[in-house]
Parts: C-alpha cells; structure tokens; sequence
C-alpha cells in the first residue's frame, strides 16, 4: 500500500512540475512602450433609443458611467 501511495505522489509531482513549467514557458514578450500622451476622443450625448427610460435628457442626481 505504501509503494502505491508513493507511486502516486511521484506521478502527481512530476505532473505538477510538467503543467508548470509548459504554462509558465510560454509567456510572450511584454511590450516596452513609450510612456506619452494617448490621444482619447469622448462624446457625449442622449440619443433616441427604445428603451425603458422615459424622455431623452438626465434628471437631477443621476448616475453616470464611463465606458472605455
């Protein structure tokens, strides 16, 4: 019975090194960029849409997210 457990342990050690070692293998290269200024464009506006909200404008105290 102890063979078989140490058996075990043996096969589940060295598949843990094998999935280690081919996940952590196959990392890409990071990019080095140059830290600057990205230039972002922001619109807002109400369009008219169907939906369950009632009028095309915001009421007071309404929360408002951004999306990038």
């Amino acid at each position: 019975m102890n063979y078989l457990r140490a058996n075990l342990l043996k096969f589940m050690i060295t598949c843990s090194f094998i999935v280690c070692f081919f996940s952590c293998s196959n990392l890409p290269e990071e990019d080095h960029f140059i830290q600057g200024k990205i230039p972002i464009s922001l619109s807002a506006g109400v369009y008219v849409s169907h939906t369950r909200a009632i009028g095309s404008h915001f009421e007071p105290d309404d929360a408002i997210g951004l999306y990038i």
